[in-house]
């Protein structure tokens, strides 16, 4: 029991060492510091768009595929911005003291630009506030692409804002360019004769959120979602405890049969909470536009239409799941009959349909879990939690993202499990693999558990061998379509592939996660190559304990747990992750807590549910997204954000007390559940705070005053003694 201990924490200690080594930021020369420069990843993630009100057209993506372009300069993608005023991006980056670096960026204008400034206004690139000193710009009509740079010392700085595009706020510009390749990179030396610019005072970022593109309307969003969220939370625990210190609160065969009209039935329950679900998702998908998800599932939808599955997945390195391909794909190729135009509003609401169908079949599922232990109204405390905490509303209806498809299909298959239902486990487990790639870390413990049973009893057997075999080549066959061109290259295994990248795809070490890595400031700064061995190392030990635990406790209910561990440990401990991964894990914790009645449980979801809501409405918050529309962008939270690391040190402590539940309950054996209180929870709770704030009153009036009654005594027998 105690093995399990010393590996969460040595795990802890090695990332904590790891981190702390890595809070000065150094690059070779020649090495890229931009992130995202090159949109190769079909983005606009990393970068702040920065643009005048009367700019009402939002810079698009285009695909090269086809063209000259493809092969010869560019890449697959680039950037136009078209504008009248002013329209372009920001990006804060680190750099070393006293360094020289070249900052440059492709540009294609195919007809003058006019500018109220013959020299400065125009399409450009340069250092955001010092733009009259240190800048690239070209006017006239290019000969195709042309690339525009600019050299210029450091000085004292530490960072730099970075901006790209056409016109500024006093250099206003009318016309259409296009960008790619924007970069920076440390050189020894300037070419001889070349200008090199010497940046003035200290960092031109004199606060970490300068780069942050928020409003009113975000902030109070913001605010109120969060209180919302927090009240939420804390009532629907403080009336289920109210609840279950009543008679009736767990069903029994009585009760099933004793008769109820249809408004207390559990059908008009349900219905309500349906209701209640889609109402609050409703709201929310025509007031945000959506996280960098939808950005990513706009142009996926209209290049699969446009270039057809195999052409697109052999051209583009996409690393979404297939599942969710073949959704965008019909969805894209449903736009046109319904006159949605690509990029625009209407079409991110049809985008997320799917997100919110899931989410509302995930409120049902829950529903019925409790229904099957408790009475109808505390199973309804259970499913409204999942249908009104802002956390999960945000990630369908305000991001966007079909991870919660992904999290329904493996809610599924872990609760078949307690079912004994195998065969099914299996389909659902293979399911939410075809729609999220995060559920390949619960492979090994899925896989492990199947054979232990596998071994333990003939009767499933040839049920789990079949379904297993089958799974996989249906998952293949399914996949064809797209990699029918990787046939031909010789990479017939390419999605395997792709669902392994997937765990590398971010260029920073955390996208605005509340991790480890955004405590020390890494969030933004270039993932390396020895994070992600110290990835490898991390979440091999990970499975290894988890796979060890389960075997430690051998119950099927503690999967959930579980799995849920895993990716919250990932979440926090590695780096190319998001703010999605920990989305599975709260509704695993959710229903693992409902069935068991565990209080620390319970407890932890509501921690987490609530670190993670103010995690994901802030990162929303700084790219614009509430009100913003299609204009919104992606933004990652700087080194010093006081929220980054207020927080991140609270999921720290989150993750610390989910290992001290996890090794209670599964090497201990040790299962809290509710403590019966008499009468209304919400007084018990009272008095709980009161007690405890005249503990604390008294510690600070009796138990300090003697520490230095003590001292001072200690002192003068000293002195008595020097005497």
């Amino acid at each position: 029991m105690k093995k399990f201990v010393l590996v969460i924490a040595c795990l802890l200690l090695v990332a904590l060492c790891f981190t702390a080594c890595k809070t000065t930021f150094s690059s070779d020369f020649g090495e890229e510091i931009v992130s995202n420069g090159t949109f190769e990843e079909n983005t606009k993630n990393g970068w702040t768009l920065v643009a005048s009100t009367d700019d009402t057209t939002a810079p698009t993506l285009n695909s090269t595929i086809g063209s000259s372009d493809y092969a010869e300069i560019v890449g697959k993608y680039y950037l136009t911005i078209k504008a009248n005023d002013y329209t372009g991006y920001t990006q804060k980056v680190s750099v070393e003291k006293n360094s020289i670096y070249y900052l440059s960026a492709k540009v294609r204008i195919t007809t003058a630009l006019s500018s109220n400034d013959s020299a400065l206004g125009g399409a450009f690139v340069a250092v955001g506030t010092d733009y009259a000193r240190v800048n690239a710009v070209e006017k006239a009509k290019t000969n195709g692409w042309k690339t525009i740079g600019t050299y210029f010392n450091s000085g004292d700085r530490t960072s730099v804002l970075l901006r790209f595009g056409v016109g500024t706020e006093a250099y206003k510009t009318s016309g259409t360019a296009d960008f790619d390749s924007v970069s920076l990179v440390k050189v020894k030396t300037a070419p001889e004769g070349t200008l090199v610019t010497d940046l003035p005072g200290s960092d031109d970022v004199a606060t970490f959120s300068s780069g942050y593109n928020t409003n009113k309307d975000g902030k109070l969003f913001m605010i109120l979602t969060v209180v919302l969220g927090a009240l939420v939370l804390f009532a629907g625990y403080a009336v289920f405890r109210t609840m279950m210190g009543r008679k009736g609160a767990f069903l029994t065969v009585e009760s099933q049969n004793k008769p109820v009209s249809f408004f207390k039935s559990s059908a008009f329950i349900l219905i309500v909470c349906e209701l209640v679900a889609f109402a609050v998702r409703l709201i929310l998908i025509n007031f945000v536009y959506g996280g960098s998800s939808i950005d990513g599932y706009v142009s996926t939808a209209t290049n699969l239409v446009d270039l057809g599955a195999a052409k697109y997945y052999f051209n583009t390195k996409v690393l979404t799941p297939i599942g969710s391909l073949y959704v965008l794909w019909m969805l894209g190729a449903l736009a046109s009959p319904l006159k949605l135009t690509m990029g625009s509003m209407g079409f991110a609401i049809f985008l997320k349909i799917p997100a919110v169908l899931a989410d509302l079949v995930v409120v049902f599922l829950i529903y019925y879990l409790a229904n099957r232990k408790y009475n109808q109204y505390i199973s309804a405390i259970f499913a409204g939690a999942y249908a009104i905490v802002p956390t999960f509303f945000f990630l369908s209806a305000g991001w966007g993202a079909y991870s919660s498809i992904g999290a329904l299909f493996l809610l599924l298959s872990l609760t078949a499990i307690l079912d004994r239902k195998y065969v099914a486990s299996i389909i659902y487990f293979s399911v939410a693999l075809l729609f999220s790639t995060e559920v390949l870390l619960l492979a090994p413990l899925f896989l492990a558990y199947l054979v232990y049973v596998f071994f333990k009893s003939d009767d499933y057997k040839m049920g789990i061998s079949i379904t297993l075999t089958s799974s996989i080549i249906v998952m293949y066959l399914i996949s064809i379509p797209f990699i029918l061109s990787h046939f031909t290259a010789g990479h017939p295994f390419i999605v395997v592939s792709r669902y392994c990248q997937a765990f590398l795809a971010h260029a920073g070490f955390t996208e605005n996660a509340f991790s480890v890595y955004g405590l020390f400031g890494l969030g933004a700064a270039n993932a390396n190559v020895a994070s992600y061995v110290f990835n490898g190392i991390f979440v091999g030990l990970m499975i290894v304990a988890t796979i060890l635990a389960f075997f430690k406790s051998r119950s099927r209910l503690d999967l959930l747990l579980l799995a849920a561990f895993t990716f919250v440990f990932t979440f926090v401990m590695t780096s190319a992750v998001d703010t999605l991964l920990i989305y599975p894990a709260l509704v695993l914790l959710l229903a693992y807590g409902m069935i068991t009645g565990d209080r620390r449980v319970l407890k932890l979801f509501g921690g987490l549910s609530l670190t993670t809501l103010i995690n994901t409405s802030y990162a929303m918050m700084i790219g614009g997204y509430f009100g913003a529309g299609e204009n919104s962008s992606p933004v990652l939270m700087t080194a010093g954000d006081p929220v980054l690391i207020i927080f991140s040190v609270a999921n720290l402590l989150l993750l610390g007390y989910f290992g001290y539940i996890v090794y209670s309950i599964c090497v201990k054996e040790d299962v809290k559940g509710v403590v019966i209180v008499e009468g209304n929870y919400f007084k018990y709770a009272w008095s709980v705070i009161k007690t405890s704030a005249i503990k604390v009153a008294d510690f600070f009036t009796e138990t300090v005053p003697s520490w230095f009654k003590k001292k001072e005594q200690t002192e003068d027998n000293d002195a008595v003694k020097g005497q």
